[in-house]
């Protein structure tokens, strides 16, 4: 996969993940402030998923919980230093 070359100026969001034969683990993902709501999440984790076709999980808050609903991901909640957290799993699509 290439990219098109980039500046500072031009990033707008980044995704750190971890691969495995079995899933894809999203550790990080983050858009700049001023692109929210312009897809650019989506768009990352459409590339995952296009990319890799296997199950993607992340674990999230209550601030981001949504957006990993509103992309299709189904989310279970848990206590994690007594704090909420939520599991989330988007499923291959066959």
């Amino acid at each position: 996969m290439s990219f098109p070359p980039f500046t500072a100026q031009s990033i707008v969001g980044v995704c750190v993940f971890d691969v495995s034969t079995s899933k894809v683990q999203i550790l990080n993902i983050a858009v700049a402030e001023d692109s929210r709501t312009q897809g650019v999440g989506r768009k990352m984790i459409a590339a995952l998923r296009d990319r890799y076709n296997t199950p993607i999980e992340a674990e999230t808050d209550d601030d981001a919980v949504g957006f990993y609903r509103k992309c299709g991901f189904e989310t279970t909640v848990f206590e994690k230093h007594n704090t909420r957290r939520y599991a989330c799993v988007l499923q291959v699509i066959k």
